[in-house]
């Protein structure tokens, strides 16, 4: 039997060539070959060995070339024979190098239990590539662990994300609540637009008063949507909204009542008759009047409203000159309380001007005022008797928290 070569195919991994389990066995057909031509060629090697003596012939039989006979007979001279076209050397032993090479046997390999040939080639840069592999990578993750994002690591730009910003977009509000609390660096973000809406909810909501007393002025927000309540004789009204004018009020008056109306020729307009949409003697009437070149005075002064205690002096600068731009004493100066509360029957608003009977005469009492170029100079009594509104003989003291100093001056 010849030696069976294996077939490799017509390049690795095309399916060509010889499977596992036909390549072991023409291997093993192959090492048997071997076996046999080894046991063989020691069998012939050792009927070799021996002594020859003179006369004695090798014969080598090599009707089967791989498995050639020798063996000795007859005697006398005789030339030693080749074996497998290897001549023995000078001691007349065959030389095993030149034998194996003559066997074939430089072109096997030694046979190792439990392992076999392959058709592929295995290179020393795939047997590096998988020792980078690390000991049990991946060994016990599936396909799918593989694929779910919940076992990468690492970051990723958003940008690189093709459908991220749809993806955001289309994401409803499953789940809000909402609820009239402040919102913490806690919450997420659902349950901060549900806190923000239900703040809005609250302090907007026309029946609900602000939580924080400091937004709205802590009224309902009805408070600044409600209209206007008119005065009637006997009740007073309330604030709010100006009712809207309709078609044809645009000349008309808001009134205390809360309507719009015209006034009326019986109403007193400085002389001027019909009603104030038809006055067309306005001008004339306007031009009558005095103009204030002609007028003695034509500079005035006049103080601002000043806190007053008893028994105190004030001192008013009050800037007038004359033509020439000089500083002058007033002409004509007065003193006045004006009341900011309401007292002795004098509403707010009402002034008294101090003169000889303005004030009740009495011991340490009363205003005096007197002026310079420069100044109107006041001065308050220990105490003062105002004449009762409706009772001029009867005094009363007044509660100087209720009343405001004015000064006015004119040159």
């Amino acid at each position: 039997m010849s030696i069976d070569p294996l077939n490799l195919g017509s390049a690795p991994d095309d399916g060509t060539g010889q499977d596992l389990r036909s390549g072991g066995q023409v291997i093993n057909d192959n090492f048997a070959e071997l076996d046999t031509r080894t046991a063989a060629a020691q069998a012939a090697a050792d009927a070799a060995e021996r002594t020859l003596v003179a006369g004695e012939n090798i014969l080598i039989d090599r009707t089967d070339p791989d498995h050639p006979v020798i063996s000795a007979s007859g005697g006398g001279a005789g030339t030693v024979q080749t074996v497998a076209g290897v001549t023995p050397d000078g001691g007349g032993d065959i030389p095993t190098a030149g034998l194996s090479s003559a066997l074939g046997l430089d072109n096997k390999v030694d046979k190792v239990a439990g392992k076999g040939l392959s058709s592929s080639d295995f290179t020393a840069a795939e047997k590096t590539k998988l020792a980078g592999v690390a000991t049990d990578a991946t060994k016990n993750a599936t396909d799918a662990a593989l694929r779910d994002r919940a076992t990468h690591t690492g970051t990723q730009l958003a940008a690189t994300i093709s459908d991220l910003a749809a993806a955001v977009r289309a994401i409803t509000l499953a789940g809000l609540s909402l609820e009239n609390a402040a919102i913490t660096s806690a919450d997420s973000i659902l349950v901060a637009l549900g806190r923000a809406q239900g703040q809005l909810n609250q302090k907007l909501g026309l029946s609900a008063k602000a939580a924080d007393s400091a937004l709205l002025n802590g009224q309902n927000a009805a408070f600044y949507t409600k209209a206007m309540a008119g005065a009637s004789a006997s009740l007073a009204g309330t604030a709010g909204l100006v009712p809207a004018p309709v078609a044809g009020d645009q000349l008309k008056f808001l009134c205390g009542d809360g309507t719009f109306k015209e006034v009326t020729a019986s109403a007193a307009w400085g002389g001027i008759g019909g009603t104030l949409s038809a006055q067309a003697d306005l001008q004339t009437a306007l031009n009558s009047k005095l103009d204030k070149t002609a007028a003695i005075f034509t500079k005035r002064y006049e103080s601002p409203q000043t806190t007053v205690v008893y028994n105190s002096p004030y001192y008013f600068t009050h800037g007038l000159t004359d033509s020439l731009g000089v500083a002058a004493k007033p002409k004509q100066y007065s003193a006045y309380f004006v009341f900011v509360i309401a007292q002795h029957g004098y509403v707010v608003g009402e002034e008294i001007k101090f003169n000889d009977t303005t004030v009740i005469a009495s011991a340490n009492s009363g205003v005096s005022i007197s002026v310079t170029d420069t100044q109107v100079y006041v001065s308050v009594a220990p105490s003062i008797q105002l004449p009762v509104k409706g009772s001029p003989s009867n005094g009363q003291t007044p509660t100087m928290s209720n009343v405001r100093l004015i000064v006015r001056a004119e040159l």
